[in-house]
């Protein structure tokens, strides 16, 4: 069960995949704080200036006009977003991507599409701080 007060932030150009994450977080597993942004242009800045510290931020891996690999190596130098999960979102990831997801601060990787089947367990599993890597 997640914890109501937990704080979400997804990182995501594409409409439907942030619709996606919506229905699962929101409408199916109950989660009322989930905020979105659509681009990463001076993403440090506008994630500063909402002031809210979130639990787990999922981060498209291809995103512009930083990538998620940048994003979060960006995320992970400030101390204001320290105790977050970052979990890379991804349609296809092979072993070095994998690599360079982990080399780059990502605590986990998701495959997209995202399954309602088995997102909820996983999100279960982030939360609870064990690695969750599985973009294939």
């Amino acid at each position: 069960m997640i914890a109501t007060e937990t704080s979400f932030l997804y990182i995501e150009d594409h409409r439907a995949s942030r619709r996606v994450m919506e229905l699962l977080l929101v409408e199916v597993m109950g989660c009322a704080n989930l905020t979105m942004v659509e681009d990463t242009h001076d993403i440090v800045q506008k994630l500063e200036a909402m002031q809210t510290r979130f639990d787990v931020i999922f981060l498209d891996v291809n995103l512009k006009p930083y990538d998620g690999y940048a994003v979060c190596a960006m995320l992970r130098a400030q101390s204001f977003f320290d105790k977050a999960k970052i979990v890379g979102l991804t349609a296809s990831a092979s072993p070095s991507d994998m690599r360079r997801m982990q080399e780059s601060g990502f605590d986990g990787a998701i495959g997209k599409p995202l399954s309602h089947d088995t997102f909820p367990e996983q999100l279960e599993r982030i939360l609870a701080g064990q690695a969750v890597w599985e973009a294939m």
